[in-house]
C-alpha cells in the first residue's frame, strides 16, 4: 500500500508533504495499563534487538543455551516470528545437539540448549529437535553414579529444567525423578544449601571459604537456583505435589534476599558483602526478580511484600542496566565466584534472564498490548543525485496486531500527517525529521513510536571545469590547481571557461586571480546558472590591475550550481588568462531555509521551480485569502507546472478544490485505480479531522476532479488522503 498526502489551507500551504514507577500485579488491573504493557514490551525488544543484531549464532555452549531459553519465552510471549527463528537458525547451525564442553554431553552445561531445543519440538515436533537430549537423558536415568554430577550449583539451572520438561513431553515420570535425586545430592549430601541463611554456596570450594568476604554466596549462582525453580514449576500443574520442594525452595530463597537489594533495585555479586563488590550486577537481579514475579504471579508470594522488590529491580534495570539502543551492561563475566561489573559489560545470559523477567511482568498485567506498534529503524540516507531530498519507505511491518480488531496506520511530522497506511513512501528534504507512526485499535490510547529519518548532503565531489578552447600547455584545469604559477588562456573577445559545482549553493561572490594582474586589468562577465542551460550575468566589470593575488567580486546571493566566466580580453591584449579561481562551498547552505517555512530553499527550487511561496491571491467571490496548494516533492517541469490539489473560484456561495491525479500520482501510477478521501480541520490537531463526503476512487488517467468547499471565516485546511490499491 502507497500513501501521499496533500494538505493545502484556505490561506496557506503547509509545506511537507508526500513525502514513576508503576504497580505490579494485583494493584495494576491490565486495562488500565496499556500504555505500562508496551513499555515493557518496548523494552524486551530494544534488547533482544540489540542483541540479536550484536551476536554471531555461535555454538550450542551453555551461555549461548542461557539467552535462547530466555528468547523463546519471549516468543511465547510475545508473538513476533523473528525471535523464533532466530533460535531455530541457532539450533540448525548445530544441528540440534547438545554443547560442546569439554566435559561433553553429560556435562550439565552442554545441557542448557536442550530446553530451548524443547521449546521449538513443542511448536513444531520433529524427532530430531529432541533426539540428541533424549538421548542423553536416557543414559543419566540408567546410571546410579549420575545423581552426583551437579557438583556445582549452576548446573541445576543448565539441566534441572529439561528434566522436567521431557518428562512432561514423554509422559514418563522417570527423568523427573532423576531430577529429584540429583537436586537433593546437590542441596543435601554435599550439602551445598545453607538452610540457616536460605542461600547457597556456590561449590565445595565456595562452602570452604574462610576470612573476608565470607561466608560467600555468589549472586549468579543463587540467581540460577531461584530461577530453576520458577522453570521447573512452569512444568508442573498447580495440583502436583511435585511442586512441594520447588515452592518451598523458591519462598525461602525470596524471604533471604528480600532484604538484600539495593536502593537502586540491584542486588550485588557478593550477597552478604555487597561492598566488596558495589557496582549493580544485571544478571544476579534479572533471575532473582523473574523468579519473584513469577512467585507473585503464581500466589506463591504475597504480591504487597515483593511487587514493590520487582518494580524496583525492574526499574533499576531499565534506566541504569539498559540503555536506549538496547545494549543490556553491569553484568559479570563468565565466572564462578563474586567479581566485578561494569556498564560494558554485557553476556548471553544477562539478556536471557532479562527476557523471562520482562515476560513475568507482562503476565503480571496480562499480557503484552493488543498492539505493539514499531515504526522502523532510524534512516540515515545521502542525496547522492543532489536533488535535496531522498525517498524513505516508512515501514510498519514489525508493528503487532495481536487480535482481528480493525487498526489504522498514520505517520506523522509533528502536528502533519504524511499518509496513511502501514507502508509510505516520503520524499524528507536535507535535514532531521522525527516521523511518529500511530496505530488506532478500537477504544484503546492511540499506540505510537518513532524513527528519525536525517537526509544528509553528499560530500562535496571536486568542481569540474570546463572552457570554449585554450592556449596549448594553459588549460582550464590550472585554475583549480592551487597555484599562481599555472594558467588558463584563451584569446578573443566573448571567451568561456565555467564550473560546474557538485551541489547547488548560494552564491554571493566569486575570487578570481589574474595573469600579469598587477600591470593590466581583465573586461569579463560573470554568469551563474542552475542548469547549465539559463545563465544570470550577476557582475559585468574588470579587474584591478594591482596585484597577482584572488580579488573577490561580490554580487547579490542567489542559487547556482553553474558558474562561467565570459572574457572580452584585457587592457593589452585580447587574451584572456586566469591563474586561479576560488568558488566558495559552505557546507550548511544545501540546508538553508530564508523563508523559514521547514523547507530548504535550495529542495524549493529544484522542486517548485521558486523559493517564492509567499505570493497570496484572493478567491473571487468568498472573500478568502488562499496560496495555490501544490505537493511537494512533485517535479513541476515533468507535472508541466500543474499543481496535484490547488484552490479555485466555484459557485457563489463557496469554492473548490480541484485535484490532478497525474500530479498527485506521478506518471508510474497511469492506468491505475486510487483509493481516496478529502479531509478537512480548522486545526492540524489529529483528532479534529473530519472526511468531507463522497469523494472515494480516483481513475488512472489525469483528468480533473472538482470537490465542491463551501467558503468559511477563518482558516480552514484540506488533505487528500490517497492510497493504492
Amino acid at each position: 500500500m502507497k500513501t501521499l498526502m496533500i494538505t493545502c489551507s484556505v490561506w496557506r500551504m503547509i509545506a511537507v508533504g508526500v513525502l514513576g514507577i508503576a504497580c505490579f500485579a494485583i494493584r495494576c488491573p491490565a486495562q488500565d495499563n496499556l500504555a505500562r504493557r508496551s513499555e515493557i514490551e518496548a523494552a524486551m525488544r530494544r534488547a533482544n534487538e540489540y542483541y540479536q543484531s550484536h551476536y554471531l549464532l555461535g555454538t550450542a555452549v551453555w551461555n549461548r543455551g542461557a539467552y535462547h531459553g530466555g528468547n523463546l519465552r519471549a516468543f511465547q510471549m510475545l508473538g513476533l516470528a523473528a525471535d523464533r527463528d532466530y533460535s531455530i537458525s541457532w539450533a540448525l547451525a548445530n544441528n540440534w545437539s547438545l554443547g560442546p564442553e569439554s566435559g561433553g554431553s553429560a556435562d550439565a552445561d552442554a545441557q542448557a540448549c536442550a530446553q530451548t531445543y524443547l521449546d521449538l519440538y513443542e511448536l513444531d515436533p520433529q524427532p530430531v529437535r529432541k533426539a540428541a537430549i533424549k538421548a542423553r537423558y536416557d543414559v543419566l536415568v540408567a546410571d546410579p553414579a549420575a545423581d552426583d554430577d551437579w557438583w556445582w550449583i549452576d548446573a541445576f539451572y543448565m539441566a534441572g529444567p529439561t528434566f522436567a520438561r521431557l518428562s512432561r513431553i514423554e509422559n514418563n515420570p522417570a527423568y523427573f525423578t532423576q531430577l529429584e535425586q540429583m537436586y537433593a545430592h546437590m542441596k543435601s549430601t554435599r550439602g551445598l544449601f545453607d538452610p540457616a541463611r536460605g542461600l547457597w554456596y556456590r561449590d565445595a570450594t565456595a562452602k570452604a571459604r574462610t576470612g573476608a568476604n565470607t561466608p560467600q554466596f555468589w549472586g549468579r549462582g543463587n540467581g540460577w537456583v531461584i530461577a530453576a525453580c520458577a522453570r521447573i514449576l512452569a512444568q508442573l500443574p498447580s495440583s502436583d505435589p511435585r511442586r512441594t520442594e520447588f515452592s518451598s525452595m523458591l519462598q525461602t530463597m525470596a524471604a533471604a534476599l528480600l532484604p538484600l537489594q539495593g536502593a537502586d533495585g540491584f542486588w550485588r555479586s557478593n550477597l552478604l558483602f555487597p561492598t566488596q563488590y558495589s557496582n549493580p550486577e544485571t544478571s544476579s537481579t534479572a533471575f532473582f526478580t523473574y523468579a519473584l514475579a513469577y512467585g507473585v504471579n503464581e500466589g506463591l508470594l504475597d504480591s504487597a511484600v515483593y511487587g514493590p522488590v520487582v518494580e524496583r529491580a525492574w526499574a533499576g534495570l531499565t534506566t541504569i542496566a539498559l540503555n536506549a539502543e538496547g545494549r543490556l551492561g553491569y553484568v559479570q563475566p563468565i565466572g564462578a565466584a563474586p567479581g566485578a561489573a561494569t556498564f560494558d559489560g554485557q553476556q548471553d545470559y544477562g539478556y536471557g534472564a532479562f527476557m523471562l523477567l520482562g515476560c513475568e511482568m507482562l503476565r503480571s498485567l496480562g499480557g503484552p498490548a493488543p498492539v505493539s506498534a514499531v515504526a522502523g529503524a532510524n534512516r540515515s540516507p545521502v542525496d547522492l543525485d543532489a536533488n535535496y531530498d531522498e525517498h524513505v519507505l516508512l515501514a510498519a511491518t514489525a508493528s503487532v496486531v495481536r487480535d482481528s480488531s480493525p487498526v489504522t496506520y498514520s505517520w506523522w511530522l509533528g502536528s502533519i500527517l504524511l499518509g496513511e497506511g502501514p507502508v509510505l513512501d516520503v520524499a524528507f528534504p536535507l535535514g532531521s525529521h522525527t516521523v511518529t507512526l500511530q496505530i488506532t485499535h478500537g477504544s484503546d490510547p492511540v499506540y505510537s513510536d518513532s524513527t528519525n529519518v536525517t537526509v544528509a548532503s553528499a560530500t562535496p565531489a571536486a568542481i569540474t571545469v570546463t572552457a570554449i578552447g585554450n592556449q596549448v600547455g594553459n588549460t582550464p584545469q590550472n585554475t583549480l590547481d592551487g597555484s599562481l604559477a599555472t594558467r588558463w588562456s584563451q584569446d578573443g573577445s566573448a571567451q568561456w571557461i565555467a564550473y560546474q559545482l557538485p551541489v547547488t549553493v548560494t552564491l554571493d561572490h566569486v575570487a578570481i586571480a589574474f595573469y600579469s594582474g598587477d600591470i593590466r586589468r581583465s573586461f569579463f562577465d560573470l554568469q551563474l546558472s542552475t542548469d547549465g542551460v539559463n545563465w544570470t550575468m550577476v557582475y559585468s566589470g574588470a579587474s584591478s590591475g594591482s596585484g597577482l593575488g584572488l580579488e573577490t567580486f561580490s554580487f547579490p546571493a542567489q542559487l547556482a550550481r553553474h558558474v562561467r566566466y565570459m572574457g572580452y580580453g584585457n587592457s593589452a591584449s585580447i587574451w584572456n588568462s586566469l591563474t586561479e579561481v576560488s568558488i566558495p562551498m559552505p557546507q550548511t547552505t544545501d540546508s538553508y531555509d530564508g523563508d523559514a517555512d521547514g523547507v530548504p530553499d535550495a529542495w524549493e527550487l529544484n522542486h517548485l521551480g521558486t523559493t517564492d511561496r509567499t505570493a497570496l491571491s484572493v478567491l473571487a467571490g468568498t472573500g478568502q485569502t488562499v496560496r495555490d496548494a501544490y505537493i511537494t516533492g512533485a517535479d513541476p517541469a515533468a507535472l508541466q507546472n500543474e499543481s496535484a490539489m490547488s484552490i479555485e473560484a466555484g459557485s457563489a456561495d463557496g469554492f473548490r478544490l480541484r485535484l490532478l491525479p497525474l500530479a498527485a500520482f506521478g506518471p508510474g501510477y497511469a492506468g491505475k485505480t486510487r483509493k481516496y478521501r478529502v479531509v478537512t480541520s480548522t486545526s492540524l490537531t489529529p483528532a479534529t479531522w473530519q472526511a468531507v463526503p463522497g469523494y472515494e476512487s480516483i481513475t488512472g488517467d489525469n483528468i480533473p476532479i472538482f470537490i465542491p468547499v463551501t467558503a468559511s471565516t477563518g482558516t480552514r485546511f484540506y488533505r487528500a488522503v490517497i492510497w493504492l490499491e
